[in-house]
């Protein structure tokens, strides 16, 4: 049984700023899966107002994941968030960021599409990291300036 995303939304940042309703998680892998098989990559956002924040940006068969358990878009702070780290450290992979130009990420940073997809579908599903995945340390938060 598919668990539900009700309340889920994507925005293919490196395109445009509409964001969408999600109706299913095969909606995501498919919408993932498509972009993994650009030359330059792009970037998907998915949120929920209680569930987090997904990123996950795909290219050249691999992608990125980071995942963020408590996405506040009022604050927009990075605290908690979590990135996929790879043994893979060789090389560059480049996408389009958020403002249209050519950006790179690490290949460390990068994973293979399937087990993105594994990855994704597990924290639609749990909403926490799939350990079947090396995920870097939660990013801490920082005392206000001042």
């Amino acid at each position: 049984m598919e668990p539900d995303i009700k309340d889920w939304h994507v925005t293919n940042v490196s395109k445009s700023r509409t964001t969408i309703p999600l109706s299913s998680i095969h909606q995501a892998i498919g919408m993932l899966v498509e972009i993994s098989k650009k030359e330059i990559g792009e970037t998907l956002e998915f949120k929920h107002s209680k569930q987090g924040m997904i990123s996950c940006t795909a290219g050249n068969g691999r992608s990125s994941i980071s995942f963020l358990p408590e996405y506040d878009q009022r604050t927009q702070s990075l605290a908690g968030e979590r990135h996929v780290l790879s043994t893979d450290e060789s090389g560059k992979f480049y996408h389009a960021d958020r403002s249209g130009n050519v950006s790179s990420i690490s290949a460390s940073r990068l994973v293979p599409i399937l087990d993105a997809v594994r990855g994704l579908v597990y924290i639609f599903e749990s909403h926490s990291v799939p350990e079947f995945l090396q995920w870097s340390e939660p990013v801490q938060r920082t005392a206000p300036l001042g």
